[in-house]
């Protein structure tokens, strides 16, 4: 919600510092100052600082809340580098089932689109790199701590559930759901985000 939120009031704040008017961005006009920043990797960076950002604030002042230290988070308990094999690749095997499954019901015509956006070196930057760490600390530490209060269970199936819609589209919400029930597990049964984070 904060990334949300803060992310287009950032691009309205760069566009006044640009050219110093927002018309342009509400009325969908794709010219100058908002062409510069739709076809360059200002767009991108600024959505992965804020998204990154939002993340890491929230995963800190909530672990804060509980008064769960973050180095906990990571020490880990039974975890090798086979098990970390292993994991991967599940979690691999995972993607491929949610590709399934979105092709089914797209196929049964759920009148879902598809659309394959150019891969850049920040998108794989972000996606390789910081969502895998930020989006970890937020879903499987503070919240996946949070929630586990009420029970294990219910946390796991809980923050796969938000992890799932969180993506914003129904492709990667079915990959999130199936995964984060996997990360929420190995996170359980490790007591600690390094899995989830390898895997992720």
């Amino acid at each position: 919600l904060i990334a949300q939120l803060l992310f287009p009031l950032a691009v309205l704040l760069l566009l006044l510092c640009m050219d110093g008017t927002t018309a342009s961005y509400f009325n969908g006009d794709q010219s100058g100052a908002v062409r510069t920043i739709m076809n360059s990797g200002i767009y991108m960076a600024l959505h992965c600082l804020i998204l990154a950002g939002s993340n890491v604030l929230v995963a800190l002042l909530g672990c804060r809340r509980i008064r769960q230290p973050l180095g906990g988070l990571f020490r880990t308990t039974d975890f090798s580098g086979w098990k970390a094999f292993q994991y991967i690749c599940i979690g691999i095997g995972l993607q491929y089932v949610a590709v399934l499954i979105y092709a089914v019901l797209k196929y049964v015509g759920q009148g879902l689109g598809m659309e394959f956006p150019e891969v850049s070196l920040l998108v794989l930057l972000y996606t390789c790199i910081l969502a895998p760490i930020t989006e970890e600390l937020l879903f499987r530490g503070f919240l996946l701590k949070s929630l586990s209060v009420v029970s294990t269970r219910f946390g796991v199936i809980v923050t796969a559930l938000l992890f799932g819609l969180m993506h914003g589209n129904v492709q990667q919400g079915i990959l999130g759901v199936l995964v984060g029930l996997f990360l929420g597990k190995i996170v359980i049964r490790h007591n600690s985000l390094t899995p989830s984070i390898m895997v992720h």
